[in-house]
């Protein structure tokens, strides 16, 4: 002890000195077994309790981050891919996204960051898919249309080929009615031919922004005659009865007449083509809309009509409500989609009603006085003829060629309401016709020898040769004859000209 720890530190023990000891024996082994037991314990508690909060840090990481920025890293291979994303597929997903894109940290900015990037790209993605899905559908309507127009072209075509075929080659052979038979049907198909160009023409204009409107006043009855005039013969050739109901005192709209002109012809021409052997009707109303009047024309028919999802594209250009209706009933399905335009370019509005099977109708609704436009026509009108025939001719060649001429033609059957028209505004040119009964040559007498036909010029026409005691007593009284078997139009024209000095 005191050669270990020295005279100082060796409990005052000094060398050689015999001192009382005691001896005491310790179990070591048990001590130290006991020992190692309470240190496994510790040390099994601590390694459980950590791998616990491992699993749990773990679980946590996994969750709010690893786990979705695995989904982030997906999508963002997805997208550079070009494959096409949803954000929302997946609740669990898009919940762990939401969760990220909520925090605070640079994780959460990141997520935030991604989903506006991939909402932007979704929404893109849609739009290019609607798109195409638009270009498609349109691309398709316009094959079916230019399918459909070829039809609607060869079929007037093929009928002027064939009629003017006809007629030269039994020209010789063929009577004056016979010929003037088939003269009317290449009329008609030329008309037809006519229409359909014009379809298309007002269309590419309308798209383009060059139709313009040329404000006039004009009457609303005489308009509607007109329309139905033209309309008369279709209508009776699908067995329908047409009914014309005026249930305003409201006569007069300033507007653009042709154009007003062509909606209600299209109108009713539709409700035509849709209808056999069933009613249609024109019901002309007025109605106030703030402080000024506007005039509805309400077209009703009982025709096949239309689902709720037909009449959301009836107005579209190059479409019907249905295609195999072109196949079926025919047309372009361009009628409706200019008469909408022409109806918004004036101000107005169509409104459509229809029940599948029991029929539609249409209104078309204008202000009673159209704004903007120019005040002027788009072709002056030449001074008026006065044509005396009976009523039931009215709508002959010559009248029609005249009208498109751009004459006004206005139509008696006797002399005495030929002097009313004429004390209110006279007439540049008289046409008669010579079988009008009861006595066109006593017509003609009346005219001359009254002082306001004076210096009228009278034309006569007849449908063939007349007799000489009457070419006799009219030969003062008139600048010519025409007859109508052997018209030619040129020169008939021309005489008007010089008649009338236009």
């Amino acid at each position: 002890m005191i050669a270990t720890y020295g005279k100082e530190n060796g409990f005052g023990w000094q060398l050689g000195e015999i001192v009382a000891a005691q001896t005491i024996y310790i179990p070591s082994a048990q001590v130290f077994a006991g020992s190692s037991r309470y240190l496994l314990l510790v040390i099994a508690i601590f390694s459980g309790a950590f791998a616990v909060v491992i699993s749990v840090i773990n679980r946590l990481l996994k969750t709010t981050v690893i786990t979705p920025l695995g989904q982030l890293n997906k999508l963002i291979r997805d997208i550079s891919l070009g494959q096409r994303i949803s954000l929302s597929t997946n609740p669990d997903e898009s919940t762990s996204l939401s969760k990220l894109a909520a925090r605070a940290d640079e994780p959460g900015q990141l997520a935030r960051a991604f989903e506006h990037m991939a909402n932007e790209v979704a929404l893109r993605e849609q739009s290019l898919s609607h798109a195409k899905e638009s270009a498609e559908a349109a691309t398709q309507a316009k094959s079916d249309f230019l399918a459909n127009m070829s039809h609607e072209l060869r079929t007037p075509l093929n009928a002027i080929i064939g009629y003017s075929e006809m007629l030269a080659e039994d020209a010789d052979n063929l009577s004056a009615e016979d010929a003037q038979t088939d003269l009317y049907r290449i009329q008609g198909a030329g008309k037809q031919l006519l229409t359909l160009i014009n379809s298309v023409l007002d269309l590419s204009k309308i798209e383009s922004g060059r139709m313009e409107l040329y404000i006039e006043e004009f009457s609303i009855s005489f308009l509607v005659e007109q329309v139905i005039d033209v309309l008369n013969p279709l209508v009776q050739k699908k067995g329908n009865k047409l009914i014309v109901h005026h249930e305003t005192e409201i006569d007069l709209i300033v507007a653009d007449r042709p154009k007003v002109h062509q909606s209600l012809l299209n109108l009713l021409s539709n409700a035509n083509k849709f209808t056999e052997d069933g009613t249609i009707a024109l019901a002309i109303k007025s109605i106030m809309q703030g402080d000024a009047p506007w005039i509805d024309f309400i077209i009703t028919d009982t025709g096949i009509g239309m689902t709720s999802e037909q009449q959301k594209t009836v107005f579209k250009a190059f479409a019907q409500a249905d295609t195999s209706t072109t196949r079926q009933f025919g047309g372009t399905g361009l009628g409706l989609t200019i008469t909408k335009q022409f109806a918004t370019m004036m101000g107005g509005d169509i409104i459509v009603e229809s029940q599948y099977n029991k029929g539609s109708q249409f209104t078309l609704r204008l202000p009673q006085t159209v704004q903007g436009g120019s005040s002027e026509p788009i072709v002056e009108e030449k001074p008026w003829i006065l044509l005396l025939q009976a009523k039931e001719k009215n709508e002959e060649v010559v009248t029609r060629v005249l009208q498109q001429e751009n004459w006004t033609v206005k139509c008696v059957d006797n002399s005495a309401d030929a002097l009313t028209l004429a004390q209110v505004d006279m007439p540049v040119l008289v046409l008669i016709d010579l079988n009008l009964e009861p006595d066109a040559v006593q017509c003609i007498k009346t005219l001359r020898h009254t002082s306001i036909f004076e210096n009228v010029p009278i034309i006569a026409m007849a449908n063939s040769a007349i007799d000489t005691d009457v070419s006799a007593q009219i030969a003062n009284d008139i600048q010519s004859i025409y007859y109508r078997n052997d018209l030619n139009l040129q020169d008939f024209l021309e005489e008007l000209q010089v008649c009338a000095a236009v």
